[in-house]
Formats: structure tokens, sequence, C-alpha cells
């Protein structure tokens, strides 16, 4: 260990953050992470009675545990992963059969240990991630390909067929609207739904958003030029995220779409109406003070809580009952309309950059992220219905 190791200001100082580290990770990544992690040890402790308490990662103990554990034998804990996957069929099959996910979930944690230990000072050993591990990850890709072949798997899941149409939106708001028992949930459903497919948002953006994140903007250049007439699109502002844990100001924006039936805008209204003119078990929000409002979540998790958000089981479960409802048919359920909303817009002819902007995977430009308004334009006009090249063809009139 260095000097600069043992000196204790440095390492109250290393503790301090790598604390901090651990309290603003996302929690989907600390729920995945931490079983991995805990099995790593208790797996080094069986094997390696000798290794001092700090369980030291390293790519050849990794390879040796994989080893063990074949394609074909029960991987205890196996399923999860740092990535966003919610595929009913991957999360089965993984309790049973080593899955390329697994693995590469199991990567991650290790080398999140790793990294810890490495600026403790007490792992001289160097990054897991060298060829043996790669090879791993080919074979297992490998093995996989095979074993669904001989089980005659589905073929379709994960490919472009893996999605819905934009003709399938309307079904699933009829669907929501046929709901005659939980009308709150059902609206609410519609709204998480909708958000997805023309913000591409995760359910990690959607779930925690809140009434102070929401706010209009006038888009004077765009739509139909008229007196009186302004065009305005609804934008969410949000500074963190899964690919963003550093606050960077990010922006998810939508337009009202031609057919009502598939307009975001109009189905957030109804479900605040139906909040507060219609339910009226939550009190209406008084906007004099921040601390009255701020906190007010979009996706609330009942009348009861309106500052708590909806909990990610929950929003799967009346997901999943409205795809099977609406005739969707797809192997993703809160992932599915950033995925569909995506190759819908590719086919409809709007640009690749415009895609990244608006799903933001091109944020780390420092024009984009610094300087620009962030709103792909092209995007939002091929969501609500219209030619994502003419800024003029967007008209939805409005009341006299």
């Amino acid at each position: 260990m260095s000097n600069a190791i043992e000196d204790p200001r440095v390492r109250a100082a290393i503790e301090h953050y790598l604390l901090d580290l651990e309290n603003t990770q996302p929690k989907n990544t600390k729920r995945n992470y931490r079983p991995k992690q805990e099995e790593w040890k208790e797996w080094c402790q069986a094997n390696w009675p000798a290794i001092p308490d700090v369980w030291p990662a390293s790519e050849a103990k990794r390879a040796v545990k994989r080893r063990r554990a074949p394609s074909d034998t029960i991987v205890v804990g196996g399923g999860g992963s740092e990535y966003e996957s919610d595929s009913d069929l991957e999360l089965y099959e993984s309790t049973l059969k080593l899955q390329y996910n697994t693995v590469r979930g199991y990567v991650s944690a290790i080398q999140k240990l790793y990294d810890e230990q490495k600026s403790r000072g007490v792992n001289p050993a160097a990054r897991p991630q060298g060829v043996a591990l790669k090879a791993l990850k080919r074979s297992i890709l490998a093995t996989t390909w095979s074993r669904k072949r001989k089980e005659y798997m589905d073929r379709g899941v994960g490919t472009l067929r893996d999605v819905y149409a934009p003709a399938q939106i309307p079904d699933h708001t009829n669907v929501a609207w046929s709901e005659r028992r939980e009308i709150a949930c059902a609206l609410r459903t519609q709204v998480d739904f909708l958000l997805g497919n023309h913000m591409l948002l995760r359910s990690g953006n959607r779930l925690p958003m809140e009434l102070a994140d929401c706010f209009p903007l006038d888009l004077p250049n765009e739509g139909f030029k008229a007196q009186g007439y302004t065009t305005k699109a609804l934008v969410v502002v949000m500074n963190c995220g899964k690919t963003n844990q550093h606050g960077r100001m990010e922006y998810g924006s939508a337009l009202r779409h031609r057919d009502p039936r598939s307009c975001l805008i109009g189905a957030l209204a109804f479900w605040l109406f139906w909040r507060w003119q219609v339910e009226k078990a939550e009190r209406f929000p008084v906007f004099q003070r921040s601390e009255d409002w701020y906190e007010t979540k979009v996706l609330r998790r009942s009348a009861k809580e309106p500052q708590a958000p909806l909990s990610g089981q929950t929003a799967r479960e009346w997901t999943s009952r409205f795809y099977k409802k609406a005739g969707i048919k797809v192997s993703k359920v809160s992932h599915a309309p950033r995925v569909a909303a995506t190759q819908n817009a590719d086919m409809a002819g709007v640009d690749e950059g415009q895609i990244r902007r608006a799903g933001r995977w091109n944020n780390g430009d420092q024009m984009t992220g610094c300087y620009l308004t962030s709103l792909p334009f092209e995007f939002m006009r091929a969501v609500a219905d219209f030619d994502p090249e003419w800024s003029g063809s967007y008209f939805v009139p409005g009341p006299p």
C-alpha cells in the first residue's frame, strides 16, 4: 500500500467519495450489483480461504467461476443486469441457463467492486477485463445462439418485429378508456406509456417525474403561420437518470398529435383533470411557494401519496395488462415504447442525428449539451404523425 493511501486524511477522503458514489448510484444498478458482489465474496471465501477480507477481484478468478458454471447449469442469482430489460422470457430462461446478459451483469458488478478496491489501494491486480474474459463472452453468445436454434425459440424476439406499430397506440388508449373499476390507474398507465413513446423516456425518468419538471415552450418557427396561433411543445427537464449520473441537463419534448387517441398532451390533460376535478381525493396544488408543489409527482403512487413515485413493479403490471388487451406483443414491457418509437421514427424517415438527440444518446457532445435547445423537431413531427422534414406541415387546430 502506498504512503498516499496510508495517510488517514487521504483514506478519509477516498471513503467519503466512495460512499457518496454508492448513495447516488441508480436504484436498479444498486439492486443488481449488490447480490452479485455478495455472491462473488462468498465464492472467493469458499475457494480461496487465504485471501483477505477484501476479496480482491481478478480476471483469472472470474473466468474460473464462470467456467465452473457451464451454460446448461442452474445459476443462483442469475437473470439481472445493469441494462434495462424486463423481458419475461429472458428472466425465466436466465434462472435456468447462463445467459449473456447474466455474464455481462456479473462482469459489471465485479468490475465495480474492483474499482473500489483499487481506489482503497488493497488490490494490486490489473483490471479484470482481458482476453480470457472476452473469450468467455463470445463462448456464451455462441452457445446461446446454438441452443435457441435447437429449441426452436421465437426468432422474432429482439428483432425489428419485436415492436408495436403507431397504428396500435389508439388501441392502447381504447383499453385505458374502457377501464371502469380503477380509472385513475388506467389514465396514469396511458400517460406512462405515451411518455415513453413520444419522448423516448426510460422508466427511470418517467416514474420520478414531477410537475415542476414540465413546462410549455413556444415554437414560433414551427407549424402553421397565422396571427394569434403559436405552436407549443410540452417539454420535460431531467438532470438524472441511468446514463446521466452527473446532473447534466437533458430534455424530453413532444407536440400535440394529429390523432387525439395517440396524443401525450391530451392524455396528460385528462389525467390531471381526473386527479383534481373529478376524483378530488388529492388536494389541488398551491403554486404560491415552490415547496408546496415541486414534489408532486406526475405519475403518483396513489391519491393519498401524491408526492410518492409510482413503483416500477406496479407500472409493469398495469402496462403488461394493457398490452395484452390491446394486442401488443413485445418481449419487453416498460422499455418497449422507447424501442418501438425509435424504430418507427427511423422508418418514417427521421434523420439518425435527430433520433439520437430525442433519445439523449449524444448528449456527451458539448455543443448539444450546452448551447443547442436539444429539441429534436424532426422526431417530434414524425411522432405526431406529420412530415418530419417540413416544419410547415404541423397544424393541429385548437378551440376558437
